[in-house]
C-alpha cells in the first residue's frame, strides 16, 4: 500500500478500511470463504487479466457461449465474493437493497467517489476500448450473431466492468482512507509528550551522607 516500508495487500486494505462496519464483517468472511485474496482481488491485475482473456487471433469465429466464458475467466473469486456478501444471487440477479445498506455502512470518506454516475462512465469508457479490441480480433465474425446475442453480450460486458470500475474505485478509495488514518495515528504518537518515570519511593534526593 506504501510506497516503501509498510506495505498491505488490497484484501487487508479493504478489510481495514471498513472495520467495525457490518459490511466489514461481511467483507472479512467472504474474503476468507472465497481465497484467491490478493491475487483475486488486485486491482493492479486488471489490465493483465484483459490481454490474457482474450489472447491471441481466434482462426475461427466463437460462439456467444465461448464469449461469454472468456469474458467471465478469472471472475470466479469475485462473483464468489459478491454472493457471500449477498450482493447477487445463485443466477448472477443483483440484490440492491442489500449493496446499498452494506455501502451505506461505512464512512462517507470511502463513500463519496462511489457514485452510480461515476463508475458507469468508467465502465463505458472500458466497454468503448474493448469493443475496438474485439471489432478488430472478430471483425469477420459480426454477420455470424444475431441482434439478441450481441446485445446479450453487451450486457454482460458493461456489468462485469461496471464491477471492475466499481473494485477499484473502492479499493482507491479504501488505500487514501486508510493512508490517512495511519498517518494521523503516528501523527498523534508523535506529539504525545513521553511519560516521565516517578523516583522509587525513600530513594535518596540528595548527597551522600556519611
Amino acid at each position: 500500500m506504501l510506497a516503501r516500508g509498510l506495505y498491505f495487500n488490497p484484501m487487508e486494505v479493504d478489510i481495514a478500511c471498513t472495520v467495525g462496519s457490518p459490511m466489514g464483517a461481511k467483507l472479512a468472511a467472504a474474503f476468507k470463504k472465497c481465497i484467491g485474496g490478493e491475487s483475486v482481488l488486485n486491482v493492479e491485475e486488471v489490465g493483465a487479466t484483459e490481454r490474457k482473456r482474450w489472447g491471441k487471433k481466434p482462426k475461427r469465429c466463437p460462439t456467444t457461449e465461448q464469449i461469454m466464458g472468456r469474458m467471465n475467466k478469472g471472475m470466479e473469486g469475485d462473483w464468489c465474493v459478491l454472493y457471500q456478501l449477498g450482493w447477487i444471487d445463485e443466477t448472477g440477479k443483483e440484490n440492491e437493497a442489500i449493496m446499498t445498506a452494506d455501502m451505506a455502512s461505512l464512512s462517507t470518506d470511502v463513500t463519496a467517489s462511489l457514485s452510480e454516475e461515476a463508475i458507469n462512465s468508467c465502465a463505458a469508457e472500458r466497454m468503448e476500448k474493448i469493443k475496438k479490441k474485439l471489432a478488430k480480433k472478430f471483425r469477420k465474425c459480426a454477420d455470424n450473431y444475431s441482434e439478441e446475442e450481441l446485445n446479450q453480450l453487451e450486457e454482460m460486458g458493461q456489468k462485469i466492468q461496471a464491477y471492475k470500475c466499481f473494485k477499484a474505485m473502492f479499493h482507491n478509495s479504501c488505500q487514501q482512507k486508510v493512508k490517512e488514518e495511519i498517518v494521523a495515528f503516528f501523527k498523534a504518537q508523535a506529539s504525545t509528550p513521553a511519560p516521565t518515570t516517578a523516583a522509587p519511593t525513600g530513594a535518596p534526593t540528595g548527597g551522600v551522607t556519611a
